[in-house]
């Protein structure tokens, strides 16, 4: 059974996901921050889970499901508020890497079978391309939680190292699946440097999936 929206919000429901992880994209700098970043990433999150959930909310049973693994996410994320517990932390990791991944595959299984692509399409898959990145970053940090020093943040122009923080992930992440390189951030572990050659492959195969889709006979208007 499918849930009815809005129309505003039917039909602009994957711009408004674009927009709030624009958002975080343009947050970014406050997030390096230790205190007021963890305020700003818990209200990033919390507006990413509701775009989220409007953007996948077609049926009932995909709803409930990112329901169920979106609240948990952010119920722990605010739960290491108030007590720092490495168990919080990991299953709140677990849970964003599930979110993101979820959200994402339901938005491209959905513009793989639309026959004609329209402009919200097409901001739901720049927002599919943004939702595997900060899966891979949650997924990394998860990573070097579990094995400690799978990362190495060389300080310039010092030469000294850095600890690593979540910005530091997400642009490893982002600089991983576009290729354009991760600055002083170098992986160390074997199991991180696989997970960076997955990412950037998934992130060379999708563009070009896009681009193919963008431009096919169905889509191309006369």
């Amino acid at each position: 059974m499918k849930e009815k929206l809005p129309a505003s919000i039917k039909e602009h429901k994957f711009g408004w996901l674009l927009a709030s992880l624009g958002l975080l994209l343009l947050l970014f700098p406050f997030l390096e921050s230790e205190i007021i970043g963890r305020h700003v990433f818990s209200i990033l999150l919390a507006l990413i889970l509701i775009t989220s959930i409007l953007a996948v909310s077609e049926t009932k049973r995909i709803l409930h499901l990112a329901l169920a693994i979106g609240i948990p996410a952010v119920i722990l994320n605010l739960a290491i508020y108030f007590d720092p517990n490495p168990a919080w932390f990991i299953g709140n990791q677990i849970f964003a890497v599930a979110f993101f991944l979820f959200t994402a595959l339901v938005l491209f299984m959905h513009i793989l079978n639309k026959e004609r692509v329209t402009h919200d399409e097409v901001f739901g898959a720049i927002s599919v391309y943004l939702l595997v990145a900060l899966a891979f970053a949650s997924l990394f940090l998860l990573v070097d939680r579990v094995e400690p020093g799978s990362f190495v943040k060389n300080l310039y122009p010092s030469g000294g190292r850095g600890i690593m923080t979540y910005p530091d992930y997400v642009y490893y992440s982002f600089g991983s699946i576009t290729t354009a390189g991760t600055g002083g951030i170098v992986e160390i572990g074997s199991f991180v440097r696989a997970l960076t050659m997955i990412e950037s492959v998934m992130g060379l195969f999708y563009v070009a999936f896009v681009i193919s889709k963008l431009v096919s006979p169905v889509n191309i208007r006369a």
